[in-house]
Order: C-alpha cells, then structure tokens, then sequence
C-alpha cells in the first residue's frame, strides 16, 4: 500500500492512511478527520463544496492504491 501526504489547507497536510472521515458541514465546509483532529479542507478558486469533497476522495483513493 503507498501512502502520501495529502494537502488539507495552507497549514495541514495529512498521511492518506490516517484519514478516517470526510464530512460536509452545513455552510459549504468540508471537513478532514485525521487522527482525531477535525481539519478544514481549503477548497480551490471557484470550487464548490461538493466538488472538493470529490477532489479530496479522489486524492485519498489514488494516494493509497499508489496512483
């Protein structure tokens, strides 16, 4: 299994393994649980909420099955 960081927001970046939940918030947010911690996806220019909750998937999918 490969396992690389995932960029969440300008101050986090997370293992792929150590992702355990996505959430989407009531107000647009997208939220990363990585051991334990509850971190705020930064989504990109113009992307909307389920767009970056996708992208994030995406990128977990592929970094733990070595894409």
């Amino acid at each position: 299994m490969a396992d690389k960081l995932i960029r969440v927001n300008n101050e986090n970046a997370v293992m792929a393994s150590q992702i355990t939940r996505i959430e989407r918030g009531c107000y647009g947010d997208v939220f990363v649980w990585a051991d334990g911690v509850k971190h705020t996806l930064l989504p990109g220019y113009g992307e909307a909420c389920y767009q970056a909750e996708t992208r994030i998937i995406n990128e977990i999918n592929a970094a733990l099955s070595g894409d």
